[in-house]
This record gives C-alpha cells, sequence and structure tokens, in this order.
C-alpha cells in the first residue's frame, strides 16, 4: 500500500490515509489487518479511525488520492 498525508476538506485537520490496491481474493487481508488497527491502542502507534472500500476509477489520478 501507499501513505498519503492528507488534509481532510471539511475539518481542517491532517491524516494519514493508507491506500491499498486489492486483487481478486484478498479482501479477507484486508479486513483482518482493518480488525487488529481498530484494536491496537499505543502512544507510538498512529490512532485507527476508519476505512472503507471503493472501486477504482483510475491508479493514476494522485489529485483524487491526496483530496477527499
Amino acid at each position: 500500500g501507499k501513505v498519503n498525508k492528507v488534509q481532510h476538506r471539511v475539518d481542517k485537520q491532517q491524516y494519514a490515509v493508507k491506500i491499498i490496491y486489492l486483487k481478486k481474493g484478498k479482501l479477507t487481508k484486508f479486513t483482518r489487518e482493518t480488525r487488529i488497527c481498530a484494536k491496537l491502542s499505543h502512544p507510538n502507534i498512529v490512532i485507527y479511525k476508519t476505512s472503507w472500500i471503493q472501486k477504482c476509477l483510475s491508479s493514476t489520478n494522485d489529485d483524487h488520492q491526496k483530496k477527499f
């Protein structure tokens, strides 16, 4: 995956967004990682907020990937 530093349009807070391009059959691995991250709580680990799945329109559209 790739991690981007982004600023939310509404709350103006900065977030790290990890973008993962899933291959067929890899959804189970993604959901397992998501559940583990949601349970982690440590001062040296970035806080997990949320995840979502969306169909990728273009893997080269950097502007779309950095703004949400």
